[in-house]
């Protein structure tokens, strides 16, 4: 009985190891890339070897499996490792263009004199219709724009006035040695600058040294009347290119800065650069524009009314190799939206134009005129 049960328990055991043999454990899925024969692997056949089998449990091969004459090298791996992966789209930013300036076009006409004391013409601001009318210093337009003042210093010298378009050509105050005239805001008055005193350094032999120290003081002649009225003077007693604003004063170059005054006086200092020359008001009367020596050359500037802001508009280029530029005489345009000024930037003198910030500066005209540093006006512009 005991021989029976333990042929029943060696018949169970071989049933089982034989089912088991039959039984292959499944493979996990892995992406299978075949290599070209005549590929040289990037791995060794040892390194796949050992990556498979790391990666591939052992199954049980059927003893009826015939192996092929060339086997096939694999290298498996993970499926996420070959599939496309989603990218993020980047973001295109387009570039902002850059700022447009558009320069107004230029309008109404210019006088100018060609050389000091030389020929007085008249042109439009596009530079058409060159017309001469006459010879003089400084000439100035009257705030109508129907008449033009001027100097000379021939004979007989004195202050001149003259129509648009050079008719009616009359002296209103005979005076030698006058510049710089400018007009009243209502055109009724005419103010100016004149040497009225000269003073001649002498050695004890009586002989001349050096230069006469010349006094210049601001005068007043009413246009329609001929009489003259001279202006408070500041304690320096020497003043040059006045020009009367639209509130009815006068600013002013005196030795130690520019200075503003009325009929009535006192004047009072705006600037204390003794440098400074040449100013001319705005429209409003709100800024000044004027120049100044920095260095070795004449830059362009403005400043408010009161003295504050001050701010260079023009510059001499940067490179010592070059010749210094100048940039003098400045005015504004009578729609106060740009600045005139005379720059000797190619070689000769010529009329620039700029925005009232500095930017966008240009020749505005193609005349080529004189310019001596002697407080000369140059040119002016009406509507």
């Amino acid at each position: 009985m005991k021989a029976l049960r333990l042929l029943f328990v060696v018949a169970v055991l071989l049933s089982i190891s034989a089912c088991s043999a039959t039984v292959a454990t499944p493979t996990p899925t892995v992406a299978i890339i075949p290599l070209p024969n005549n590929a040289a692997p990037s791995v060794s056949n040892s390194a796949i070897a050992r990556t498979a089998a790391a990666v591939t449990p052992r199954a049980t091969t059927p003893a009826s499996a015939t192996p092929s004459a060339t086997p096939t090298r694999v290298l498996k791996v993970p499926l996420e490792a070959i599939l496309p992966q989603p990218t993020a789209t980047p973001t295109v930013v387009p570039l902002a263009a850059p700022p447009v300036v558009v320069a107004p076009l230029p309008s109404g006409r210019l006088v100018m004199q060609l050389a000091s004391g030389g020929d007085i013409v008249v042109v439009n601001a596009d530079g058409s219709s060159l017309t001469r009318l006459t010879t003089g210093l400084d000439p100035a337009w009257s705030p109508d724009g129907r008449q033009i003042a001027f100097t000379r210093w021939s004979e007989p010298q004195g202050i001149y006035v003259m129509n648009a378009d050079g008719s009616n050509l009359r002296m209103v105050y005979q005076i030698n040695g006058a510049k710089s005239p400018t007009w009243s805001p209502d055109g009724s008055k005419i103010a100016f600058t004149w040497k009225y005193r000269s003073v001649q350094r002498t050695d004890r032999h009586g002989n001349p040294i050096g230069v006469p120290n010349d006094f210049w003081r601001i005068s007043v002649v009413d246009v329609a009347t001929g009489n003259k009225t001279d202006v408070p003077m500041d304690p320096d007693q020497k003043a040059f290119t006045p020009d009367w604003g639209p509130d009815g004063r006068l600013v002013y170059k005196g030795m130690r800065g520019l200075w503003i005054t009325d009929l009535a006086g006192p004047p009072v200092k705006l600037t204390d650069n003794p440098l400074d020359e040449s100013p001319a008001w705005s429209p409003d009367g709100q800024r000044i524009v004027f120049m100044s020596k920095l260095q070795d050359h004449r830059d362009v500037l403005v400043i408010n009314a009161d003295g504050s802001g001050r701010v260079q508009l023009t510059a001499s280029p940067p490179d010592i190799s070059k010749k210094p530029v100048n940039n003098v005489s400045p005015l504004w345009t009578p729609d106060g939206k740009s600045i005139a000024f005379l720059t000797d930037r190619d070689s000769d003198w010529h009329v620039y134009i700029m925005n009232i910030d500095g930017s966008n500066q240009r020749r505005l005209l193609d005349v080529s005129v004189a310019y001596d540093f002697a407080a000369e006006r140059v040119f002016d512009w009406t509507k």
